[in-house]
Parts: structure tokens; C-alpha cells; sequence
């Protein structure tokens, strides 16, 4: 989780967006490619399924947003979420 807020906060960074602002997913998998060793794309998508499935323990203090997409080249699904569609967008928050 941590790494997943740290990257979507050098995207808003680099972008000039604001904190809890929706960027597309295929952003964060992107960049993840480009700056983890042996990122692969299917092992995150697994595991932000389990996230989503699971909750974000509270101690951790995040809040995240999905937002959907129809268009399957720009979204992901995730996995148990099949119905819900694909998710394009990410938004995420620290809480206090």
C-alpha cells in the first residue's frame, strides 16, 4: 500500500494535481514498470484485489477511491470485481 501511494503521489506531483485527485490506473502500473525490478502487472492487479477485497487496515490511514472506465485498453479488472467492470481511475488519500 505503501508503495502504491508513493508512486500515485510523484504522478500527482509531476502532474500538478492535488492530493485525493483521480489519475488513470494504467499510470501507476506504468510507472511501477518502470521503477520496480520484475514488476508485473497481473501480480498487482491480484493484489490490489485482495486490498479492495480485504480493506486497508485502518492503522495504515488510507482512503482509496476506484473509478470505472468501459474501455478495456484503459482499465483493469480486478479480480472477484469481474461485475463491477473495469477500473480506470485511482484516487487515493491519507487520512488523519
Amino acid at each position: 500500500m505503501k508503495k502504491l501511494y508513493s508512486n500515485y503521489c510523484k504522478i500527482i506531483e509531476k502532474e500538478k494535481k492535488q492530493i485525493g485527485d483521480p489519475i488513470p490506473i494504467r499510470k501507476i502500473t506504468s510507472r511501477l514498470g518502470k521503477t520496480q525490478k520484475n514488476f508485473r502487472t497481473d501480480e498487482f492487479v491480484v493484489d490490489l484485489s485482495k486490498l479492495i477485497k480485504e480493506g486497508i487496515p485502518s492503522d495504515l490511514g488510507y482512503k482509496i477511491e476506484l473509478g470505472h472506465t468501459k474501455d478495456d485498453r484503459s482499465g483493469i479488472l480486478l479480480h472477484g470485481f469481474e461485475s463491477h467492470g473495469y477500473v480506470g481511475f485511482i484516487s487515493i488519500k491519507k487520512e488523519n
